[in-house]
């Protein structure tokens, strides 16, 4: 059996979003910190399975699910917002740790390119129901978030205005705009010194703290879940 922490981060309305950091992908979001544990086993058993699938070798058997640290923040977790850190993303990013993230990244985003080829044109601009993002819309939301993601493995006092219109690309296809993207997030990544590993930021405008490890966090959850989203369309 594999024990595995998830750390909670509850926010207006009491409503709980779930976070795994050894598995980020089976990070989701419930109405209370007691479903969130209640669910917690299932999500983790699916993203190692999926992992499975993807090559990497994962413990076999069940899990057992332990809950180390919650966080209580003035943020609207039902809408998805998230801005936690937890306590293992203040210790420096390691090597070994690095190398685990870039495979896991490469993963979710080979997943999310064959599920879009499994989506015909007219599906990619149609909508489930109104007020609802398209699925050509969620490629373009994904792209804006690893942009934003990327701005934040920086200091406070680097150019981070310039680093955003430089690897923002907003007015190409959304397919190219990811390709675009995410070469500039890899090529930054590739480049982390001991100081970037170590470094934890406060970044405006929210005053949100954020470290290397939590960056790559953020960017293979959020590309998970919106892989997880997409794949509704496959149903309609």
């Amino acid at each position: 059996m594999e024990r595995v922490p998830v750390y909670l981060e509850v926010g207006l309305h009491a409503y709980a979003m779930c976070h795994c950091l050894r598995y980020p992908g089976a990070g989701f979001k419930a109405p209370t910190s007691a479903a969130a544990l209640a669910l917690a086993p299932r999500f983790v058993r699916e993203e190692r399975e999926w992992l499975r699938r993807m090559g990497e070798t994962v413990p076999p058997g069940p899990v057992e699910i332990e809950a180390p640290e919650q966080v209580v923040l003035d943020v609207p977790v039902h809408e998805g917002d998230t801005e936690a850190i937890f306590g293992p993303e203040l210790e420096p990013l390691t090597r070994p740790d690095l190398a685990w993230y870039l495979r896991y990244l490469g993963h979710s985003r080979a997943d999310l390119w064959d599920l879009v080829r499994c989506l015909p044109d007219g599906i990619l601009r149609s909508q489930v129901q109104a007020g609802r993002r398209t699925p050509m819309e969620i490629l373009h939301h994904i792209a804006d978030a690893e942009v934003f993601y990327l701005v934040r493995l920086e200091p406070e006092t680097a150019d981070l205005r310039g680093i955003w219109e430089r690897s923002i690309h907003r007015h190409r296809p959304p397919l190219e705009r990811l390709q675009r993207v995410r070469e500039h997030l890899l090529e930054r990544l590739s480049r982390l010194t001991e100081e970037d590993c170590r470094r934890v930021a406060r970044h405006d405008p929210h005053g949100e703290v954020w470290s290397a490890r939590k960056v790559l966090r953020r960017a293979i959850w959020h590309e998970r879940y919106h892989t997880r989203q997409l794949e509704r369309f496959l149903t309609l």
